[in-house]
């Protein structure tokens, strides 16, 4: 990550909240926990403000959505508005290496996800999108 380099381009953080919403959601098992994670540095350059297309997907039923930003707060991303996209302000994780990404993970695997109908959700084939 500390070596990567900027190849420019737009985010479309609205239009990929809404893909999820529209077309992701309906295919996914309605008694299991699901979880979406936004890594960005919120700064949404393109295609509307993704706030909106967020409220609606927090709508959805055992959906959370966790925001991740690598770098430096308020200067290589922008803080407050990952966490209004996230659905709980906890759920807002900055981390500046490997060992943060890792740390922000396992507290988000160990809180909410997975908790409701656990055994329903390992016996059946999970939908995971890459």
């Amino acid at each position: 990550v500390r070596n990567a380099t900027f190849c420019g381009g737009a985010t479309a953080t609205r239009k990929v909240l809404k893909f999820l919403k529209n077309k992701v959601m309906n295919t996914t098992r309605d008694k299991c926990r699901k979880a979406v994670f936004l890594f960005s540095d919120g700064r949404s350059t393109w295609a509307g403000d993704p706030q909106k297309a967020a409220d609606e997907l927090k709508q959805e039923d055992n959906l959370e959505i966790y925001t991740i930003a690598f770098g430096n707060p308020n200067v290589n991303f922008d803080q407050s508005a990952l966490r209004s996209l996230a659905s709980k302000e906890q759920y807002f994780f900055p981390v500046k290496n490997a060992n943060d990404l890792q740390m922000a993970l396992k507290n988000a695997f160990h809180t909410d996800v997975g908790k409701q109908d656990s055994n329903y959700c390992m016996s059946h084939r999970s939908n995971t999108m890459y």
